[in-house]
């Protein structure tokens, strides 16, 4: 075995607050059920050391998204409506749910739900 490799990883991550963690992925899962589990960076970071691997640089990004955008990522059509509802409603009352949700307008019709 060599020593020597170097192993990329880039992934989602969700937060760090375990609540908003287990929120963002039921989201994700009503989005897509063959979504399993978006883990924390430092559980992702925690995974990788235990596999005894040394991480030399640590890069993340945020990447916005209107929920339009988000939403063409479902494969079934029937959910995107739901998953507005759930997303705009959780918004709304200020809950970003782990993944930066805010509401740009006043009402659902006319209003677009940010995803971070």
């Amino acid at each position: 075995m060599k020593d020597d490799g170097t192993l990329v990883v880039a992934d989602v991550v969700s937060s760090e607050i375990t609540e908003k963690s287990a929120l963002q992925n039921v989201i994700e899962v009503l989005r897509d059920p063959s979504h399993v589990r978006m883990h924390s960076a430092s559980r992702l970071a925690s995974l990788i050391c235990s596999a005894g691997l040394t991480i030399q640089k640590g890069d993340t990004w945020e990447q916005p998204r209107e929920f339009e955008e988000w939403g063409r990522l479902v494969a079934s059509p029937e959910r995107i409506d739901p998953l507005r509802t759930i997303v705009w409603s959780l918004a709304h009352v200020g809950e970003d749910a782990g993944m930066g949700l805010s509401v740009a307008g006043g009402y659902q019709d006319e209003a677009r739900a940010i995803c971070e």
